[in-house]
């Protein structure tokens, strides 16, 4: 079981579990194959989902309609809008894994400033978590398994690597930061 809370949040959950298995001698039950978290989707539904439309809704945006139609938040993204997507039940842990996520294209050099500074309300240069479909998780990261609640970190292949110049590499904090790493998008 990959713990979803391992941040200071999971401390609790962590002393729990410990307390339970280390100091009272109960059994721990696994069953190999099977995610006992359920995707630790374990929060309540969302209040944004239409009743008797499915599991899907999309934050309100002025002027976009309402619905959730992942076509109409393609071309908001695409068009640099950053959109908020709530589906299905709340997840657990420190990271959105698609239940509750905010959403931008990771093509456009100024999306992380835009959602870090005006959404995030947090410094510019502060990064996000990639996802890609596990399909192609090769294709960008040298990763052979997969990381359902984004708790893995791996390097990026060597292919899509950018070396840094002379020049780059005697950058210092924010400046050196801020220099392309590889031509996967900040």
């Amino acid at each position: 079981m990959d713990p979803a809370a391992a941040g200071d949040a999971g401390g609790a959950l962590g002393a729990a579990l410990f307390a339970w298995h280390q100091v009272r001698g109960e059994p721990r039950r696994t069953d190999p194959g099977r995610d006992s978290q359920s995707g630790s989707y374990l929060g309540p539904p969302s209040r944004a989902t239409p009743s008797g439309s499915g599991s899907t809704a999309r934050a309100s945006v002025p002027g976009a309609p309402r619905g959730g139609d992942p076509g109409d938040c393609g071309e908001l993204i695409a068009e640099e809008k950053v959109v908020g997507w709530f589906s299905g039940r709340m997840e657990f842990g420190p990271r959105a894994l698609g239940a509750r996520s905010i959403l931008g294209d990771a093509r456009s050099p100024r999306m992380q400033s835009v959602l870090n500074l005006k959404i995030k309300f947090r410094e510019s240069f502060r990064p996000f978590a990639p996802s890609c479909l596990v399909e192609e998780v090769s294709d960008y990261f040298e990763l052979d398994v997969e990381s359902p609640y984004m708790l893995l970190v791996a390097p990026v292949v060597e292919k899509r690597r950018v070396a840094m110049s002379p020049e780059q590499e005697a950058l210092f904090g924010i400046d050196k930061l801020n220099v392309p790493r590889s031509d996967i998008p900040p």
